[in-house]
């Protein structure tokens, strides 16, 4: 079932004439219970359209719903019942309270049950890594932790659709892992939606289920990792380490794409194929004719060379 189905969200900025078309007519649906992760070069449209999604702005045109809500007539409705963390870690964090004072009045504002405040909160400070900074006033902490510290508030009610905005991003690497983590463990043990945008690439791969990339207000690819490499299938290799027969390592250079380097006795042969899966039973027979194999490795795409890819 679809958390968030639209079609044809267009939006632009300033008058007439002069008016910049940031959203260009984009199609998103994501599942209910998906990790949804949107790809794009600064300036593509990212935080516009989860912006609209997240009924902070009206499109000036589009169809379809968020949580069941009309994305035009109920932006207000939408904005009451997700949850959004801006990638500006200061929104949302009051800083003459502490840390545990800001969770727990925010715990107020969600109207979270009186008894189970002190456990919500207690969780995420322990899943964020922040109890140590628990009377700590939120003024006097890092840029990263204020991060953590609005995450925890944005996790802290539990709504069914939570937007990330850049959520890593003033974060060392541990504490990002920590944030990854958590998210995945949330999906799995709430069945909450994450539609987030990031600019680690390898962040998407290691957690979303699908991705979308964007770039000039328009989309231009989607579907999972492995759904996109079916798509963009030039540019992987096969390399085969070996002791070959000089003269056949000369007839395979005929026949495919293939680098070739030898240091003593052992050649290293790198082809360049399409859909390596179609390929690869045939290259290694026609390799085996020539002498051993000692090791074959396959190099797929990853999720930014298809980046690159999309949006060169």
């Amino acid at each position: 079932m679809a958390i968030i189905n639209l079609v044809g969200v267009k939006k632009s900025y300033g008058k007439r004439k002069k008016s910049i078309e940031v959203l260009k007519g984009i199609d998103v649906c994501v599942e209910n219970g998906e990790i949804f992760g949107l790809l794009g070069k600064n300036g593509a449209g990212k935080t516009t359209l989860i912006k609209v999604m997240a009924g902070l702005l009206i499109p000036d045109s589009a169809k379809g719903k968020v949580l069941e809500y009309d994305v035009i007539k109920d932006a207000d409705k939408i904005r009451a019942s997700v949850s959004l963390v801006a990638p500006t870690a200061d929104i949302g964090v009051d800083p003459v309270l502490t840390v545990r004072q800001n969770l727990l009045f925010w715990a107020t504002v969600y109207g979270i049950p009186t008894k189970e405040v002190n456990n919500s909160v207690n969780e995420v400070m322990e899943a964020l890594d922040i109890v140590k900074f628990e009377d700590a006033w939120a003024m006097e902490i890092s840029a990263g932790t204020r991060q953590r510290l609005a995450i925890a508030r944005a996790l802290l009610v539990k709504h069914e659709l939570v937007f990330l905005d850049e959520p890593t991003v003033k974060l060392d690497m541990e504490a990002a892992k920590m944030i990854r983590n958590f998210v995945v463990d949330l999906r799995n043990r709430f069945g909450i939606t994450f539609f987030m945008t990031t600019h680690l690439i390898e962040e998407a791969e290691e957690i979303c289920d699908r991705v979308m990339i964007m770039d000039n207000g328009e989309v231009k690819a989607i579907g999972s990792v492995e759904e996109l490499r079916s798509t963009f299938t030039d540019g992987e290799e096969i390399i085969i380490i070996g002791k070959f027969d000089a003269s056949g390592v000369k007839r395979l250079e005929r026949i495919y794409d293939v680098g070739v380097s030898k240091v003593g006795e052992e050649f290293k042969l790198i082809f360049s194929v399409e859909k390596v899966n179609s390929k690869i039973s045939e290259i290694i027979e026609s390799v085996k004719k020539y002498g051993e194999i000692m090791d074959v490795e396959i190099k797929r795409l990853t999720l930014e060379n298809i980046f690159k890819k999309v949006i060169s």
